[in-house]
């Protein structure tokens, strides 16, 4: 895993170039991409540096902003953020966000597998 000077040199690089692929040329290695529903072109999505760690500290790109995070940490809070504005869970089962019912988390039916969420 790459030291905090590591990534501050990797994050300003990223910064000047308006590029992550920058960052990566520092720490030597490839950038991956994670979107909280793949097959959605509108879903909240990130660029990082692979360090190997879901909750390593890594070079994080969105929206034109760069910073120093982990992947981990950046996809729970996104997929909480998601579930509360929209009033859905995550099935676990096949992992589509589903609409909360009215009865509440234990009780939602995914309109995906037809499983109860909570199962």
């Amino acid at each position: 895993m790459s030291t905090l000077k590591q990534l501050q040199a990797a994050l300003l690089a990223a910064k000047e170039a308006c590029d992550i692929e920058a960052a990566a040329d520092v720490l030597g290695h490839n950038v991956l991409h994670v979107s909280l529903e793949e097959n959605n072109p509108q879903s909240k999505c990130l660029d990082y540096i692979n360090e190997g760690e879901t909750y390593a500290s890594t070079i994080c790109h969105e929206n034109g902003l760069y910073w120093i995070g982990s992947w981990g940490n950046w996809y729970e809070e996104a997929e909480h953020q998601h579930c509360e504005d929209n009033d859905v869970v995550r099935c676990g089962w096949c992992s589509e966000f589903t609409p909360l019912s009215d009865e509440g988390w234990r009780e939602t039916t995914c309109e995906a597998c037809r499983k109860n969420v909570d199962s």
